[in-house]
């Protein structure tokens, strides 16, 4: 008799090591802190010698986690790779690769080649028109579905996925995040690996994208709740990604609770708690 085996949609984002992944490139990468990854072309990935938890989020985008870090990989038009990483306590830095000529682009026919350029044009149509500031006074304005400017010069723009766009330029690499509702969340990288969050100014230009109530609801994984909580945290209340500490997640009553704190005014820290449904969907992030 012949089986079938179904795969849950949520089995699709879990991290494979032994997957193969055709557009990864082979490549050689030292971050902040002497951390040394390694990938070969399709995967594994290797972080300080130790073979990581491998992740494809789309064509052009991997992470792979290992020895306390999270080293995320996107794929340039060209073929070219950015290496960047997330360690413990929210530090987080830009990477420099070694060795590139290794690599090789993805062969692709001229109608699929084609076809990519029209998702990435699409997907490009999702970047709101917006005006922040980033710590230091860095100016960011960015057209609807692009170009962005820093500090009045335009960046170069790579769209990572349909609402995750990364601008660079002027020395600092500005991430403008897409949220459910169609709001943006805008952070800055600059040199010595400073960072932060930075304050969007005009929202009333800014348009929803048309999606179906059905796809508007992300569901997290519950090793991933403490990262999305800090997250989330860190937009609420305004604090910088590495004045906030996270715990991993817990089980309470049919429903996951994430407790944070951050530095305070006061003596004691201001503490928080994320709470996510069973099947990982954000409720509220709540203060004490």
């Amino acid at each position: 008799m012949k089986m079938s085996i179904y795969w849950p949609p949520l089995l699709a984002a879990v991290f494979l090591p032994a997957m193969a992944h055709a557009g990864l490139p082979r490549l050689n990468a030292t971050c902040p802190g002497k951390i040394e990854v390694h990938a070969d072309k399709g995967g594994p990935v290797y972080i300080d010698g130790k073979e990581a938890k491998f992740k494809k989020v789309n064509e052009n985008y991997f992470e792979a986690k290992g020895s306390g870090v999270t080293v995320s990989i996107s794929i340039n038009p060209d073929g070219s790779p950015d290496v960047s990483y997330t360690g413990k306590h929210g530090r987080n830095g830009v990477c420099q690769l070694a060795d590139t000529a290794p690599m090789e682009k993805p062969h692709t026919n001229e109608s699929s080649a084609s076809h990519n350029g029209g998702a990435n044009a699409r997907a490009r149509d999702n970047l709101p028109r917006l005006n922040a500031t980033c710590p230091g006074k860095i100016e960011v304005h960015a057209d609807k579905g692009g170009p962005v400017f820093i500090d009045g010069k335009e960046a170069k723009l790579k769209t990572v996925n349909e609402n995750y766009f990364e601008a660079k330029g002027s020395g600092v690499t500005v991430s403008i995040s897409v949220n459910r509702d169609g709001s943006p969340d805008v952070s800055y990288t600059g040199k010595h690996g400073r960072n932060g969050v930075c304050q969007v100014g005009d929202k009333t230009p800014m348009e929803k994208p048309h999606k179906a109530e059905s796809s508007s609801s992300q569901m997290v994984a519950v090793a991933d709740m403490p990262r999305y909580c800090a997250g989330e945290a860190s937009a609420k209340f305004h604090k910088r990604p590495t004045e906030i500490t996270t715990k991993p997640a817990v089980e309470d009553g049919g429903m996951y609770i994430v407790y944070g704190e951050f530095p305070s005014s006061g003596r004691d820290p201001a503490v928080f708690t994320c709470t996510f449904t069973k099947a990982g969907k954000l409720v509220e992030v709540d203060d004490q």
